[in-house]
């Protein structure tokens, strides 16, 4: 989570066109309800969050292992 606040991504005002694939490469995914998925601790974790776009804020919705990951729905949890 520091990367995103290192990259600038509570701070800049052009929020909406971050560039979170160009910032993070393939470690990143993007599901519904503007939810990103990042793969941490080489790939041992999961984290996701919902960026909330109007606000300029990040919400922490799930942080676990993969085999925790597996069992949950990106989009609902």
């Amino acid at each position: 989570m520091g990367d995103l606040v290192r990259a600038g991504l509570s701070a800049r005002s052009d929020f909406h066109l971050f560039p979170i694939r160009e910032q993070f490469g393939k470690a990143v995914d993007f599901v519904g309800d503007n939810r990103v998925i990042f793969d941490i601790g080489g790939n041992k974790f999961r984290l996701i969050v919902h960026v909330a776009y109007p606000y300029k804020r990040v919400l922490i919705k799930f942080v676990g292992t993969h085999a925790e990951y597996d069992k949950i729905d990106a989009e609902k949890v």
